[in-house]
């Protein structure tokens, strides 16, 4: 029997459901049936609610909730889709919650989004390419950290372990990866605990620098630039986080496997940065010595190709994906909101050339 995906929305104009076409597509590409609940009155969300707690997530796959709903009731006042999220989670919280909005992420404040698995921009989940993957990853996720919460009841091992069994680490970062987990997570966990564990896992240890590197990170650290790495990540899938909420469209590599891998590759010891060794990986992949300058990475703004990017960096302070750029460490400096990094993970860093 296939799931089915609430999708709650107001009935205001601006914030339009998906049409016909849109939740096909949504349908097709996420597995699930899609329900869509026009809330005119605040009694509907209630119905709603008591359908949720009965079935307890054994037929819904989740919930995508406005985050700003207007226009609810007979007074047409607001209401806000984190506050209704939260009452989702306290009758049904093996249930994930995903946020949508018309705004972006970045100008929300944090603390309503805590009450969300993850958020996304109306108009990218309802486009031409939704992230499907990213979406059936977080519901996937959720599922695996609810049933490691049934697992502790049953006697099972509950806390730390429970974590490093949903995260997988490699064995030389097994230690390191327990050091960093939150205290609240180490202990024992209650129904409210696979959200929090969720959110850590998707937002901290795979949303930012630390274990692990996405593919510019990876691509920076070998020496290449991004177009070399789309033809040459397949051969690092050793390294490759496979943990809960792992996902294609923004893939994860562990930092700790990749010299050894490299080593292993190109049948021979690195001294210094493995960016030094990107034309013996050249070599090993037979890429023609012509074709080599194109694939390796350049400093911003595009300094001396002898020269190899040691990090990646923000083009300024807001943090956007899309602003990324290699760049030499000299180069940059660490964002604000990293002066004091969890043990274990590196500070984002934002360009700021260094005038001399």
């Amino acid at each position: 029997m296939t799931k089915i995906l609430y999708w709650i929305d107001d009935t205001h104009d601006v914030g339009k459901p998906p049409s016909p076409a849109e939740q096909r597509r949504l349908e097709r590409g996420l597995k699930v049936t899609l329900s869509i609940q026009k809330i005119k009155e605040r009694k509907q969300f209630d119905e709603l609610l008591a359908k949720l707690d009965g079935d307890k997530g054994k037929n819904v796959a989740g919930v995508i909730m406005d985050y700003q709903l207007t226009k609810v009731g007979e007074n047409g006042l607001w209401a806000f889709g984190n506050t209704w999220a939260a009452e989702v989670r306290a009758v049904a919280p093996s249930i994930p919650v995903l946020g949508i909005s018309h705004e972006a992420e970045k100008l929300i404040p944090k603390l309503r989004l805590e009450s969300f698995l993850a958020f996304f921009q109306r108009d990218v989940l309802m486009g031409l390419h939704p992230p499907f993957k990213k979406v059936s990853a977080l519901l996937e996720g959720y599922t695996q950290a609810c049933e490691a919460f049934a697992k502790q009841k049953e006697g099972k091992p509950a806390g730390q372990e429970l974590m490093l069994d949903l995260i997988k680490p490699p064995r030389a970062s097994r230690d390191l990866v327990g050091a960093v987990i939150p205290t609240k997570l180490t202990g024992h966990w209650d129904q409210e605990t696979p959200h929090v564990a969720g959110r850590w896992l998707w937002h901290e240890l795979q949303g930012r620098p630390g274990f692990l590197f996405d593919d510019l990170g990876l691509a920076t650290h070998l020496g290449f630039n991004l177009h070399a790495f789309g033809l040459i990540y397949r051969k690092f899938d050793y390294a490759r986080y496979t943990g809960a909420f792992a996902c294609d469209e923004r893939a994860r590599w562990w930092v700790a496997p990749v010299r050894e891998l490299v080593e292993k590759i190109i049948g021979q010891k690195i001294f210094g940065p493995v960016s030094n060794a990107r034309n013996e990986l050249l070599k090993a992949f037979r890429v023609a010595k012509n074709d080599r300058t194109k694939l390796v990475s350049r400093a911003h703004p595009n300094k001396s190709i002898d020269l190899i990017p040691d990090c990646v960096a923000f083009s300024d302070d807001e943090v956007e994906e899309k602003d990324r750029i290699q760049a030499m460490f000299d180069d940059t400096r660490v964002d604000p909101r990293d002066a004091n990094p969890p043990f274990g993970f590196e500070p984002r860093r934002i360009f700021e050339p260094v005038r001399h």
